[in-house]
């Protein structure tokens, strides 16, 4: 059974990190990331009503990738904090590779024309984008787990 989690850890991974490069594809070339973000790829200080639906997106599709992962990978012999502690590592995957591959590599560094990304979003502003989210994304991502972890464990195990 451990050999099974294992594997449906890496695919689940491997699963939201094509979806993610898919959206950042989706909300670079449609321009919908400056919603809530402004050119340097920093939060806007002040967010519209669209601004804080567009940040919504993220966590509910993380949400909804961790609830995949654990309805085909866990059962009622799994403990609470089994399945937290295992979300939680999908999560960092997931967000590791946002951070470093997304943020740093392709925006920072890369920069693909067609992503359409701003001559503002430099390598500056992104390492300060990084160095904001490397704690934030931490500790939201206790809580994106904790909610995805209460919502299997309670409505769907």
């Amino acid at each position: 059974m451990e050999k099974n989690i294992i594997t449906n850890l890496i695919l689940w991974s491997l699963i939201g990190i094509f979806i993610f490069n898919l959206f950042v594809i989706i909300v670079f070339r449609t321009g919908f990331v400056w919603k809530s973000r402004n050119k340097k790829g920093l939060l806007k200080k002040k967010q519209s009503l669209l601004g804080y639906l567009s940040m919504l997106i993220l966590p509910i599709g993380i949400i909804s990738i961790q609830l995949l992962f654990s309805y085909f990978s866990f059962n009622l012999t799994f403990s609470f904090a089994r399945i937290f502690l295992l979300n939680y590592l999908l999560y960092a995957i997931l967000f590791v590779y946002d951070t470093f591959v997304i943020d740093y590599i392709t925006l920072s560094l890369w920069k693909p024309k067609f992503l359409k990304i701003p001559k503002n979003l430099n390598s500056k502003s992104m390492n300060k984008h990084i160095l904001i989210s490397i704690p934030f994304g931490a500790i939201i991502g206790l809580i994106i787990t904790l909610i995805s972890v209460l919502i299997f464990y309670y409505l769907i195990l």
